[in-house]
C-alpha cells in the first residue's frame, strides 16, 4: 500500500481528537484516566473529575506561594568572621568650605554678603530683590566660586600612615559639589589587614571645615545632609567600616529578587539620586543651579531660581537601589582639639578601625531550588513528571500525524478494517436452537443429543 504522506487537515483534526482520548485514557497522572474511561459509571467518573480539579488547584496554589518566595525572599544575609582576608575601600573624605572664607578683598560689604547668600542659600529661601539688583551682571557663580575659594594644596597637607610607614598621600582636589566647592581626598589603593594600623593625617590652615565621608564612587555629598562634623579646629575622629559583599550565585537572580545592583561595580546609590534630581531640574527648569551644571545644559539666572526653589524639594522616586557589594562609614569617637595647641597646628586624624565582622550575602532559594519544588509538588498532588511532558508531545504531534497518515491512505486505497461485534438476542423466540452432538462408546452405535 502506497501512504500519503501529507494528509488533508480535515484527518489531521480527526487524529488530533482521537488521539486526545487515548492521552486521556492511557497517561500515568492521577484520577485522569478514570473520569476518562467511558466504560465506568457516570457518578464514579464525576468523582474522580472532582477530586483531580481539587488536585490541580492545590498544585497551583502551591506553586504561587513558591514562586512568591522564590521572587521577593530569595536571599540570606549572615555574619562572616574571615575578616583577615578583606579588602577595605578607604572612603572619599570632602572638606568643604563656607561662604565666609571667599577671597573677596576687592568687593565691596553689601556685595560680598550677597555672594555669601548665593553660596549657602537653602531652598525654603527666596532670593531678595535686592541681592538680584546687586548680582544681575552674574552669568557664572560656579567659576566665579571656584575661584574664589583657596587652593587646596595651599591650605591642606597629608600623610597617611599604614602599618608605621609614612607615605605622601595625594594632594586634595579642589572639585564643585553640590555642597559647594570643596576638596577631594581619593586613596585610590584597597587596605589590608597586613596595613593595619591605617592612620590619615591631614593638616589644615583654615577653619571651620564641613566634613563628608562618602562612598568610593560618589560624585559628591548632597546639599540637603548636614556634614558629618563640622571641623573648628584640628581633631581626632575614628571610622568604623561595614561591610556587605555577596557571593557569585547571586549572578543568576534579577535585580529585582536581589534588591541591588550585582553587575554595575562602579554603582552608587548618591550619584543615582543626583542624576535623577539634575534630569528632573533640566526637564522642569530648563537649567541648573551653579554647583550641579553639566555639559549642555545652561547655568540658571537669578530670575530662574525661584523655579529651582519649587521643583527641588518635590518628591522624585528614582528607583534608585544599593550596589549588592558596598561598604558603610560611621565616625565614633571624636575629639576636638589638642592640649597645649592654641595655633591649631595639630593635624586631622582619622583612624581606620578593621571591622570586625562582614556581612555576606548568598542564595538561600535558588533556581534548582524552584525545580525540585515545582516538580515535587506537581509530582505529589498530579502524578506528573517530565516524561508526562514528552508523553503529551508524543501523542499531539508524531502520533497524531502517523494516524492521520493511515487514515487518509486506508481511505485512498478503500480498506475497511472489520472487526467483530457481540451480538445480544432480546427476543428468545429468535435465540436459535443449537445442537451438539457428542458421541461416546463407540463400541456401540448409539448416540446421545446435548442442548
Amino acid at each position: 500500500m502506497k501512504y500519503n504522506y501529507l494528509p488533508p487537515l480535515s484527518y489531521v483534526r480527526n487524529s488530533l481528537k482521537c488521539r486526545s482520548k487515548e492521552y486521556l485514557v492511557e497517561n500515568s497522572l492521577h484520577g485522569v484516566p478514570y473520569f476518562a474511561d467511558p466504560t465506568r459509571p457516570k457518578w464514579e467518573r464525576g468523582l474522580w473529575f472532582l477530586l483531580t480539579i481539587a488536585s490541580i488547584v492545590a498544585t497551583v496554589i502551591t506553586i504561587k506561594i513558591i514562586w512568591d518566595k522564590f521572587q521577593n525572599n530569595p536571599t540570606l544575609t549572615e555574619l562572616d568572621v574571615h575578616v583577615n582576608e578583606a579588602e577595605i575601600p578607604f572612603p572619599q573624605i570632602f572638606l568643604c568650605f563656607e561662604g565666609n572664607q571667599f577671597n573677596l578683598s576687592d568687593i565691596n560689604n553689601v556685595e560680598k554678603k550677597n555672594y555669601i547668600k548665593i553660596y549657602e542659600w537653602m531652598w525654603n529661601e527666596k532670593i531678595s530683590d535686592e541681592t538680584k539688583k546687586t548680582l544681575s551682571g552674574v552669568t557664572n557663580f560656579r567659576n566665579v566660586f571656584q575661584r574664589w575659594t583657596p587652593r587646596c594644596d595651599s591650605v591642606l597637607s597629608n600623610v597617611i600612615s599604614t602599618n608605621k610607614r609614612h607615605i605622601r598621600g595625594r594632594d586634595f582636589k579642589k572639585i564643585v559639589t553640590p555642597a559647594g566647592v570643596c576638596c577631594k581626598f581619593n586613596f585610590s589603593k584597597l587596605v589590608v589587614f597586613e596595613d593595619m594600623p591605617f592612620v590619615l593625617e591631614v593638616k589644615s590652615l583654615v577653619f571651620p571645615l564641613k566634613l563628608y565621608i562618602a562612598d568610593k564612587f560618589d560624585m559628591g555629598p548632597s546639599r540637603n545632609i548636614m556634614p558629618h562634623i563640622k571641623l573648628r579646629k584640628p581633631a581626632f575622629m575614628q571610622l568604623d567600616v561595614f561591610q556587605t559583599y555577596v557571593t557569585p550565585d547571586l549572578q543568576m537572580l534579577s535585580d529585582f529578587q536581589r534588591q541591588c545592583h550585582y553587575r554595575r561595580k562602579k554603582w552608587s546609590y548618591n550619584n543615582c539620586q543626583l542624576r535623577c534630581r539634575i534630569d528632573d531640574i533640566s526637564k522642569q527648569c530648563k537649567c541648573l543651579p551653579w554647583f550641579l551644571i553639566k555639559e549642555g545644559v545652561k547655568e540658571c539666572s537669578l530670575d530662574e531660581y525661584s523655579c529651582i526653589t519649587k521643583v527641588y524639594d518635590n518628591y522624585i522616586d528614582c528607583e534608585c537601589i544599593l550596589p549588592c557589594n558596598f561598604t558603610v562609614y560611621r565616625l565614633l569617637g571624636t575629639k576636638e582639639g589638642y592640649p597645649n595647641d592654641t595655633l591649631n597646628l595639630s593635624p586631622i586624624k582619622i583612624t581606620l578601625n578593621w571591622p570586625k565582622m562582614l556581612f555576606r550575602r548568598e542564595v538561600r532559594f535558588g533556581y534548582m531550588d524552584l525545580v525540585v519544588s515545582f516538580g515535587g509538588i506537581a509530582g505529589l498532588f498530579l502524578g506528573y513528571s517530565l516524561l508526562s511532558s514528552f508523553e503529551l508531545f508524543y501523542y499531539l504531534t508524531f502520533r497524531t500525524y502517523c494516524g492521520a497518515v493511515l487514515d487518509s491512505s486506508r481511505t485512498n486505497h478503500n480498506i475497511v478494517t472489520v472487526r467483530p461485534k457481540k451480538v445480544t438476542f432480546t427476543n428468545k423466540l429468535l435465540k436459535p436452537d443449537i445442537k451438539f452432538i457428542s458421541y461416546n462408546h463407540f463400541d456401540h452405535d448409539s448416540m446421545s443429543y446435548n442442548k
